[in-house]
């Protein structure tokens, strides 16, 4: 009864927002509203890549020259980088993606980025070397540690990890 009319009113609403529209005049109103909210709402999930594999570990480089859609609600403070495996000694998979927060402070066996340089004075030309390792601690403060006690990295900028997608 009412909930098959509710669904067939449903199926209506959603054929008629993906069909044209021919108005007679060059521009109609609700059809732009509505493309501009779907450009707004992908444009809001556009996350940059500004780390990609390289011999030493990670090249980084501040640009939103490579954008990824995500499915995060709030991706404005974030970006990704795509891991060197073989530099982490495959602890974290091939075909992998990191998610990082620049608002998120990384704790003792977090996982993060270790920056060579200060992020927020970052030009978009320069390209660093990143790593990602464990967050450690001693008395000279923060580093990474990259599955072997003898490598240690120091870092200016350190950003915790906070998500790891798999393809």
């Amino acid at each position: 009864g009412s909930i098959s009319k509710q669904l067939e009113k449903s199926q209506e609403m959603n054929k008629s927002l993906l069909e044209p529209k021919v108005s007679k005049s060059s521009v109609n109103p609700k059809d732009s509203l509505y493309a501009t909210n779907l450009y707004d709402n992908a444009r809001s999930r556009l996350i940059p890549v500004f780390g990609t594999p390289n011999s030493k570990g990670i090249a980084f480089q501040k640009s939103d020259s490579k954008l990824i859609l995500s499915d995060f609600k709030d991706c404005n403070n974030m970006y990704v980088v795509i891991p060197n495996i073989k530099r982490t000694h495959n602890f974290l998979p091939e075909n992998s993606t990191v998610f990082i927060d620049i608002t998120k402070k990384p704790k003792l066996g977090d996982l993060a980025i270790f920056i060579d340089d200060d992020f927020s004075k970052m030009q978009s030309d320069k390209i660093l070397t990143a790593q990602i390792a464990v967050v450690k601690e001693d008395i000279d403060g923060f580093y990474g540690e990259i599955f072997s006690p003898d490598e240690k990295i120091r870092a200016k900028t350190i950003h915790k990890v906070v998500a790891i997608i798999m393809k």
